[in-house]
């Protein structure tokens, strides 16, 4: 299908003709609108350029993720899959319609874009139907039939367009099976679609020749999809349904059980520097796992899902959301789990509609008003020191309420969600691990995230969280007699008309103030501020 190159959240629009250029802006302001479902993409091995198709479509789209700018090239004939090779781009041309029941001659061609031109290079025709394709890293394309039934892999030399004759007792398979290419070593994954349960094969290639082949040890022993990825490393096949296979040089060990993730996903992204995995959860967000042990680290959380993802130096998504398709650009640097991170108890649950933090602006940032159409423009700019209520994250964005929204940028800004009370005097600890001061009783201290073993305090500074601190996310008082209920429903009491009391969680419509106890969500009883 495509060959690996890169692995946060989260997409482009665009017309027609030879090499047509749309637009071009100095810096991409936000996600930006595609008007159609994207049907395959890869990524530009020199450039920050993303490359997409329509099903069916005539069309292949450049866009610039970093910048916004958008070109067309015209194709011949209808296209559905995509693949990169060094300056080219290798694209399906149907010249038929796939069919079981015609077991030939099929007829088909592949068309060739100039990526360092964007125009199209030239056409060859090829006798096969074409359903999927993978190019190798000598530039040898192996092509899956998309009619008959047991049909034959064609290979052919990109350089010149000629075919590359193989064994047919080698090169069959069942028609319509996605195909994956593993440059570690030199080996072709198939997987079906229309025969159940799935089967997984491998063949070694060598310029165009198909060495051997073998199936999967396994046959329904999992449920599979027929997408998946294989880590830019080639140690491990990443298959949408969450199970994760060995790859090996050999048959043995090869496409062997390795983990079950326990969730399905739409798409596959790897940092292996920092050993990360990100997965487009179908139900929406990102999860992000090492990739050392598999080890769930947070959720990267969106209003949209993610349809396509890719990673360098940060995520390039195409999402749909509100049944519209985008694509955005978050940059990622170093270890840092993203540009916006959910994590712990109170992040991983907002289940209401009151601000969920306060963002303190640091530096001078633009307040965005998001239009009709998914695109975001200036409305004015945040001053250093100002702080606003945040509602929501929406992908790579601070929801401010109503249409308006702020860009997460590293350094310009912090998050934060609640305060520590401390119930004991404690230790604050520095970013290297040592005791930097105590913090004594009833000290309030501002929280920027946590886990089950520390608070962020800020510049990586932490407390341990422990019996001795309690985290609150505000104050609710009382606009008029309340009732107090316990943590089995019960009234336990009234509480009186201009008493405030601290809040620890909001679950739903209740403001948890302690012990299980909570008054319920009422404008016309209490009114609920965010510290």
């Amino acid at each position: 299908m495509r060959r690996f190159l890169v692995g946060f959240i989260l997409i482009l629009l665009i017309s027609f003709i030879q090499t047509n250029e749309i637009a071009a802006v100095e810096d991409a302001k936000g996600p930006i609108y595609l008007g159609f479902e994207p049907a395959d993409s890869v990524l530009d091995p020199n450039r920050p350029i993303i490359y997409l198709i329509r099903e069916g479509g005539e069309t292949v789209y450049s866009i610039n993720y970093k910048t916004g700018e958008k070109k067309t090239v015209d194709l011949p004939y209808p296209t559905t899959k995509l693949e990169i090779y060094q300056n080219q781009l290798v694209l399906i041309q149907h010249k038929m319609s796939h069919d079981r029941f015609n077991f030939g001659s099929y007829v088909g061609a592949i068309a060739i874009v100039d990526t360092d031109t964007f125009k199209l290079d030239h056409v060859f025709d090829i006798e096969a139907d074409p359903f999927d394709i993978a190019v190798d890293k000598d530039g040898y394309l192996y092509v899956t039939q998309g009619s008959g039934q047991w049909e034959t892999i064609k290979a052919y030399s990109l350089k010149d367009g000629q075919e590359v004759p193989n064994e047919e007792r080698l090169a069959t398979i069942y028609y319509q099976s996605t195909i994956y290419y593993n440059e570690a070593y030199n080996k072709i994954y198939t997987i079906t679609e229309e025969v159940s349960p799935r089967d997984t094969t491998a063949h070694e290639v060598n310029k165009g020749t198909l060495i051997s082949g073998y199936d999967s040890p396994y046959h329904g022993d999992y449920f599979l999809t027929n997408q998946l990825k294989i880590t830019p490393d080639g140690l491990r096949m990443y298959n949408n349904s969450g199970i994760v296979f060995w790859l090996a040089s050999l048959r043995y060990g090869d496409m062997e059980f390795h983990y079950d993730l326990g969730k399905k996903y739409n798409d596959y992204a790897f940092n292996m520097r920092d050993s990360r995995i990100y997965a487009a959860n179908i139900d929406g967000g990102i999860d992000v796992y090492s990739y050392k042990n598999h080890d769930f680290l947070y959720s990267i959380k969106s209003s949209g899902i993610t349809k396509k993802l890719h990673y360098r130096e940060g995520l390039i998504s195409i999402y749909l959301e509100n049944n519209r398709y985008y694509l955005d650009y978050f940059p990622i640097f170093g270890d840092q789990k993203a540009s916006i991170i959910f994590e712990g108890d109170y992040l991983h649950s907002i289940n209401h509609k009151h601000p969920m933090a306060r963002i303190n602006i640091k530096q001078e940032v633009p307040l965005l008003r998001k239009e009709a159409n998914g695109s975001y423009t200036i409305f004015k700019q945040l001053k250093k020191g100002e702080n606003y209520r945040t509602f929501a994250v929406e992908g790579n964005y601070y929801h401010l309420g109503g249409g308006y929204y702020v860009k997460h940028e590293n350094n310009k800004m912090s998050l934060m969600i609640g305060r520590l009370v401390i119930r004991k005097e404690t230790t604050l600890y520095s970013p290297n691990g040592n005791p930097y001061r105590k913090v004594k009783t009833n000290e309030l201290i501002r929280v920027y995230s946590y886990d089950k073993n520390k608070f962020d305090v800020g510049g990586g500074y932490y407390i341990k969280n422990d019996q001795n601190v309690a985290f609150y996310v505000g104050f609710v008082t009382m606009l008029q007699d309340t009732k107090l209920y316990s943590p089995t429903g019960q009234i336990h009491k009234t509480l009186k008309k201009g008493e405030s009391y601290r809040v620890y969680s909001i679950d739903g419509n209740k403001f948890q103030v302690g012990g299980g106890y909570y008054v319920t969500d009422n404008k016309n009883q209490v009114s609920y501020m965010k510290n």
